[in-house]
């Protein structure tokens, strides 16, 4: 009987200590922050057969951050002011309209703007933040050219529902509907009635041939630190713990200090390798359940909240005997 209300009063406290700790676990900004980077591969020797135009460049990057409620582009939908404006010109101040009152209505988020290329091959890149509902619009005009740009629309970051540490997304051109010149150097000539926006390739009479990429948009997902920094407050210690633990056994990048595709004891050998909070020098790689939960409680707190946790013990100890 005595050994059966000792282990029933360790469960007690082990499972006191766990409740606290999911309480305690730090919560993360929703917000994340990406680096797009864009690389031009559009050269005579990717599209062999078409001479590249004087003067082959890409317009500046535009897009948005914005939920589903609102679209600035995608193929079968006829052109807005701003794509067509974009796709003809490589001006970007009408879609950058159409994307501030989309921010004004509360479906959008925020604006991308990043530099254009202004010679084939090469790249460039920009940084944002997002959100887990948002989506990604990015843009930009194949110059020169009637109306042929590439882009992505309504991309999701999150499709397994954890951030994707990279996206990447081959660029292949389409037509904007606006203009119907077929090649790069054509006079403006309208489109009566618009069309709907559509990849291009060789049977539409384009000069380029579609069905080959431009080039690529690359999504890369900024982590924290390597070294086990989860919550980005400069220390590695039982609040990083705590993240790391809430992961276990997923593949969110955010925790996955390593890099492995999985959240594990080898992601926890490296943020205790790293520790500077307490009892650090006594550091042992727990396996994972119940017991690591009270592991990471106790190594989350100290100072006030240590002597708090005592406290609370004693009282459970108590209600026990």
């Amino acid at each position: 009987m005595e050994t059966l209300q000792s282990s029933w009063r360790i469960s007690s406290v082990a499972l006191f200590f766990l409740a606290l700790s999911v309480q305690l676990i730090p919560s993360r900004s929703d917000a994340v922050m990406y680096r797009a980077t864009f690389h031009s591969t559009w050269s005579a020797s990717t599209h062999p057969g078409v001479p590249l135009p004087a003067g082959a460049h890409f317009s500046s990057l535009v897009g948005a951050i914005h939920g589903s409620e609102v679209e600035f582009w995608r193929p079968g939908r006829i052109a807005s002011p701003g794509i067509e404006s974009m796709a003809e010109t490589g001006n970007t101040g009408l879609l950058s309209n159409e994307i501030q009152q989309a921010i004004t209505a509360g479906t959008a988020k925020r604006s991308l703007q990043g530099s254009g290329l202004d010679s084939t091959p090469s790249s460039t890149s920009l940084q944002f933040e997002i959100e887990p509902s948002s989506l990604v619009t990015l843009v930009t005009m194949i110059a020169p050219s009637p109306d042929w740009f590439v882009g992505v629309h309504g991309l999701n970051l999150r499709p397994e529902g954890y951030w994707t540490r990279q996206v990447q997304v081959p660029l292949f051109p389409y037509d904007a509907g606006t203009d119907s010149g077929a090649l790069f150097n054509s006079a403006d000539a309208n489109t009566q009635p618009r069309q709907p926006i559509s990849r291009l390739d060789q049977t539409a009479g384009a000069q380029l041939n579609g069905s080959l990429p431009f080039g690529t948009f690359t999504f890369d997902l900024l982590t924290r630190s390597a070294l086990g920094d989860l919550d980005n407050d400069q220390a590695m210690d039982g609040r990083d713990a705590a993240i790391l633990y809430s992961a276990w056994g997923s593949a969110d990048p955010l925790s996955d200090i390593n890099s492995d595709g999985i959240v594990d004891g080898a992601d926890l050998r490296v943020l205790f390798s790293n520790w500077t909070g307490d009892n650090a020098a006594s550091m042992a790689v727990p396996e994972p359940p119940i017991t690591s939960w009270v592991t990471v409680a106790c190594l989350a707190w100290s100072g006030h909240a240590r002597r708090i946790v005592r406290s609370s013990r004693s009282l459970a100890l108590r209600a026990t005997s």
